[in-house]
């Protein structure tokens, strides 16, 4: 009989329990609208509740008020208008890379090769908005770490 926990076993981060530690002292913060400077934390194409592919990128507020807050981008992509979104992000995190789509497994792995290739490099100025009750990203500007 395998281990049904074998998978997510597999998946564990090295430091997770740093990061256990760290998310039992703190506090959820409501952040407000604004514009934030960011770095990119986490970024994947997951399964929402729902059952629908979705991009999922966290963003972690590096200055500031709402320092190491995070801002959390989950945007479903089951219709066109939706890739169209979410192709947009993913071109101004990584304007040097070609951002298209072709099936759900090539996009999963396009989102891995972009933050791979931003991980660590890059930060970001974004403006975090609302537009008819959903949650806005807009890339302002870039910097190289």
């Amino acid at each position: 009989m395998s281990n049904i926990w074998e998978k997510f076993d597999k998946e564990i981060d090295k430091d997770i329990q740093k990061k256990i530690e760290e998310a039992e002292n703190s506090e959820y913060v409501e952040v407000p609208l604004g514009d934030y400077e960011v770095k990119v934390d986490n970024m994947e194409l997951k399964i929402s509740k729902s059952g629908n592919p979705m991009v999922s990128i966290w963003f972690r507020i590096i200055a500031g008020d709402y320092n190491n807050n995070l801002l959390f981008m989950n945007q479903v992509i089951n219709q066109p208008f939706q890739i169209g979104l979410a192709n947009k992000i993913l071109r101004a995190l990584a304007p040097n890379k070609n951002v298209e789509f072709q099936s759900y497994t090539q996009y999963a792995n396009l989102i891995l090769d972009v933050f791979e290739e931003i991980d660590g490099k890059y930060e970001y100025a974004l403006k975090y908005g609302e537009k008819k009750g959903f949650s806005t990203f807009e890339v302002l500007d870039i910097f190289e770490v």
